[in-house]
């Protein structure tokens, strides 16, 4: 007869469960917190920034689960990878005459073509970080990039409306 015993089950039994919403929420305002935390600071190993989150996480959550700093840093990067893929759709569409509104919709419509009509489920991430300068940042590189010097002036203009119209062509 073989015995497992209740660490091994507990730990075994928290790796397979689903992260919920609050969590996820929990965790991305954990990372914001120690990211931005100026006693901390920026000289922290990852080992030791990733330490903190977990700390963090684990004392302020919500629910019952203690989670692990190998759970932790799992999920903060694949969130990270589905929001920075919507953010760069997002970027693609930022026009100066679109709403925010506008902007989300289309790029939840792009994202929802490139995955065979899938919604994007992680919107509450995205609103949580589009403010950051890590991913408001490259709106303003994105819409930078647009412009092109022209004529002897070297005058900056921005980019034809041809993106625009594309854009506006999926509205329809």
């Amino acid at each position: 007869m073989r015995f497992i015993s209740s660490t091994f089950t507990q730990e075994k039994s928290n790796r397979s469960v689903k992260w919920s919403v609050k969590e996820e929420e929990m965790l991305i305002s954990s990372w914001l917190t120690i990211s931005n935390d100026t006693v901390i600071g920026n000289a922290q190993t990852r080992r030791s920034f990733w330490g903190h989150v977990t700390d963090y996480f684990n004392t302020y959550r919500k629910t019952k689960i203690e989670r692990e700093e190998s759970q932790i840093k799992s999920r903060y990067y694949f969130l990270m990878s589905q929001v920075n893929e919507f953010n760069g759709y997002y970027n693609q569409t930022v026009f100066d005459r679109w709403s925010d509104n506008r902007i989300i919709e289309t790029a939840q419509l792009i994202l929802k073509n490139a995955y065979k009509n899938k919604e994007f489920p992680y919107m509450h991430i995205w609103e949580m970080v589009k403010d950051e300068p890590k991913w408001a940042a490259q709106i303003e590189t994105q819409n930078a990039s647009k412009k092109a010097k022209t004529g002897e002036s070297r005058a900056f203009t921005s980019s034809s409306n041809r993106d625009a119209e594309e854009y506006i062509l999926l509205w329809r």
